[in-house]
């Protein structure tokens, strides 16, 4: 943990930022709140249900194959977009 006081490591509200990409439903929400004991800023990637017992500080979308991602209230992304060697770009 000794690294994420650093200067060059993401804040919010004073706590380290941490992203966490997943597959799967509230209990990974749950999970990392509970695990972050309120002294990390957790932005878990957006489920099918944003209604969790213990929702995450923020929600973030993950969606290259878009080149704009806008979950209102939620996030904004923007991404430059992927291609697989078998398709055309």
């Amino acid at each position: 943990k000794w690294f994420v006081w650093h200067e060059a490591w993401a804040h919010i509200d004073g706590k380290p930022l941490i992203f966490v990409w997943n597959k799967g439903d509230c209990d990974v929400s749950n999970r990392w709140m509970e695990a972050s004991n309120d002294e990390w800023y957790v932005v878990v990637k957006k489920l099918k249900s944003t209604d969790c017992a213990s929702p995450p500080d923020s929600w973030h979308q993950y969606g290259p194959s878009k080149a704009i991602v806008h979950e209102e209230g939620i996030s904004f992304s923007v991404s430059p977009g992927s291609w697989y060697v078998n398709r055309d770009a």
